[in-house]
């Protein structure tokens, strides 16, 4: 364990730069590394969060050996070039500083698996990050891009690419060359439209565009046969394509908050679905989902004797009974909140 006396000096044992593990701890109010950092060469982690640290040292790219530096929740507006020298890093997390740019440099981190920004001010990225061959999981969340540079399509080992809350209106059709891809997350932003192309993501799981202001799905979505998680609420849609029956391994779908009056009759077709969201929406029917688990329904001019039998079939028997009241049957349409594992559940808004 190493630490920084005030004069900034390292207090370090006498074999401190054969250290393989660095963690700066608690208690300190140090706003810079001393310089004396670069000489820790075979430092292999260093952690610094929840700090007031503002500025990297030139000569932090002499840490030869350092695979994971975390940075985050800390002042740093920018990196030094350095940090391109870093050559057997694999995690860089940046996560809540006041970052606006990458220096051109970081393409050098040909071995970096995990590159964390979310929580910063950028509003582009280089094109060298398509550079980035070994990349896997991108996380950008909350930030201010707009769009994405052409060369990100080469990161063909790319896993995991997060675009919460920044402010993209369109997605390039080469998303869709992005094969390796298993989590996508565009939830809020301004999307009006998927382009045709993300039916080609074939290794996708999770599909998150939930807080847009999509109005209708491409036909090409029923081509993800791997999606498993489906997040779509709190958007326009009023009514989604037919193709969505062909999700067979999709389990939990989210479509909360729409202008849904229908939904397909092909979602009977969903093998293993076993919970829909579709609160607050215009619904008077739902078609027959044999899986379902979790239904929750409410805000919609639906009544329980509109939907199929087998939804609201009481384990043990025909029939309902309200969680509230449990002596009330179904005799009389009356208006319905949530449905789980079979039972209809009265909701209090």
């Amino acid at each position: 364990m190493l630490f920084f006396r005030r004069d900034g000096s390292i207090a370090t044992p006498p074999n401190a730069t054969d250290c393989g593990f660095y963690l700066w701890r608690n208690g300190d109010n140090l706003v810079r590394f001393p310089r004396s950092i670069g000489c820790l060469t075979y430092l292999e982690v260093m952690w610094r969060c929840d700090r007031d640290l503002t500025t990297l040292p030139n000569n932090i790219g002499c840490l030869s050996h350092l695979r994971d530096l975390t940075l985050s929740d800390n002042q740093l507006t920018k990196l030094p070039n350095s940090i391109g020298r870093l050559s057997c890093l694999r995690e860089l997390w940046l996560n809540g500083n006041q970052l606006t740019s990458l220096p051109n440099s970081i393409c050098r981190l040909v071995y970096l698996e995990v590159l964390s920004l979310n929580n910063n001010q950028f509003t582009e990225l280089p094109n060298s990050i398509g550079r980035m061959s070994s990349l896997r999981d991108l996380w950008l969340n909350r930030n201010q891009l707009t769009s994405l540079p052409n060369s990100i399509r080469r990161l063909r080992n790319l896993i995991v690419l997060s675009l919460r809350n920044n402010q993209f209106t369109e997605l390039p059709n080469y998303i869709g060359r992005m094969s390796s891809l298993r989590h996508l997350g565009l939830g809020g932003n301004q999307l009006t439209e998927l382009p045709k192309s993300i039916g080609r993501l074939s290794c996708l799981k999770r599909l998150y565009f939930d807080g847009n202001q999509l109005t209708r799905l491409p036909n090409s979505i029923g081509h993800l046969s791997c999606v498993e998680r489906m997040c779509a609420f709190s958007n326009l849609l009023t009514a989604l394509p037919n193709s969505i029956g062909q999700l067979s391994s999709l389990t939990c779908l989210s479509l909360n908050k729409n202008l849904l009056t229908t939904l397909p009759s092909s979602m009977t077709h969903l093998p293993v679905l076993w919970s829909l969201w579709v609160k607050h929406n215009q619904l008077s029917y739902l078609p027959l989902i044999t899986n379902l688990q979790h239904l929750a329904i409410s805000h919609n001019p639906m009544t329980v004797v509109s939907l199929p039998q087998r939804h609201y079939e009481e384990p043990g028997g025909p029939g309902v009974k309200s969680r509230r009241c449990p002596e009330a049957h179904i005799a009389q349409p009356r208006p319905l909140l949530d449905i789980a594992m079979g039972v209809v559940w009265h909701m209090c808004d």
